[in-house]
């Protein structure tokens, strides 16, 4: 009984921890600011050598293969709808690219925040009936935010780099 209480607890807290953490973020992201397109390859990359250093210490065998490619195929789409989700302005006086973060994006980081909570939940359970081991779902889960994170800069860095341009063809036109 005191176990699961203690559950309760955490999970609680855990969550009035969250929900303070994603009002302060939406406060700062509902924000307009600079959009630097030079630094927008920086969390992607660091990403990157997470991900190959994770896989490189235990590599997955044969089909887990398959499985990996399509959780990184996967983030590849949500990484790009989530970028999609950004405004991207540019500010007529400075001609400078800014960004404000929408609602829905919120919305997509708490749903995969709670996917994440669920996966971690069910992955004994996906071990057991499916034979699934719980590395490889969490390799999947770092691969499909690996590609959530390229797909993002990738998007968001064709999008601004294509409005800096049309902003400068606009002054000398």
């Amino acid at each position: 009984m005191h176990d699961q209480t203690g559950r309760l607890v955490a999970y609680v807290v855990g969550g009035a921890v969250f929900l303070v953490f994603l009002a302060l973020r939406m406060r700062r992201a509902m924000a307009s600011r600079p959009f630097r397109l030079q630094y927008i390859w920086v969390l992607p990359t660091l990403f990157l050598a997470l991900t190959v250093f994770t896989l490189a210490a235990h590599p997955p065998e044969g089909m887990q293969w398959l499985w990996l490619a399509l959780a990184l195929a996967a983030g590849f789409g949500l990484g790009w709808v989530s970028g999609a989700t950004i405004h991207l302005e540019v500010d007529p006086t400075t001609r400078a690219v800014r960004a404000k973060a929408s609602p829905l994006a919120m919305v997509f980081i708490v749903a995969l925040v709670l996917v994440r909570a669920l996966m971690r939940t069910l992955a004994g359970q996906l071990e057991a009936a499916y034979h699934l081991p719980a590395l490889l779902i969490q390799d999947a889960f770092l691969l499909l935010a690996l590609g959530l994170f390229l797909a993002r800069a990738l998007e968001m860095g064709l999008r601004a780099r294509r409005l800096s341009r049309a902003a400068v063809e606009a002054v000398f036109a």
